[in-house]
């Protein structure tokens, strides 16, 4: 599950309740053998990883299919650090918002070109409410324009 920033006073933010939520329906739906959640300190010093494993622990997950991922503080590092920790799985569902895990599974071909038949974009009942899904589309179209003029795409 790609992480998200915790409120200043370490609480949840609502993004990461409902990535930890639909996360936990996926891991239960494909009857998988671990729960990682990625995120370091970013804003502050709380580590998102800790606070999104503490909700799934809230959720009934065993805490034995909990690994926290706390190093990375970007979509790009969430991917790098997570491929170690799932190296040896068979799929890897990525958890996020619809343009989120999509960017997330972009990264992640860019970095590791040959798992494009195991890593999936896997949604869960992710808010959608618009005043929510409006911004977060905005921030990935500018993400997606900022990524075009780093890398453009290559023409034959």
């Amino acid at each position: 599950m790609l992480g998200h920033p915790a409120r200043r006073d370490g609480r949840p933010h609502r993004v990461q309740r409902a990535r930890v939520a639909a996360a936990v329906d996926v891991f239960r739906a494909v009857d998988a053998d671990r729960l990682v959640m990625c995120g370091g300190a970013r804003k502050n010093s709380i580590v998102e990883a800790d606070v999104m494993v503490r909700l799934a622990r809230e959720l009934g997950v065993d805490t034995d299919a909990l690994v926290a991922e706390r190093r990375s503080t970007t979509t790009w590092e969430n991917v790098r650090e997570a491929e170690t920790l799932v190296r040896d799985c068979a799929a890897v569902h990525l958890v996020s918002q619809p343009l989120h895990a999509a960017r997330a599974r972009r990264y992640w071909l860019r970095q590791f070109p040959n798992d494009a038949d195991r890593v999936f974009v896997t949604l869960g009942d992710v808010d959608t409410r618009w005043w929510i899904a409006a911004p977060i589309a905005g921030y990935e179209l500018a993400i997606m324009v900022r990524d075009r003029i780093r890398r453009p795409v290559q023409t034959r």
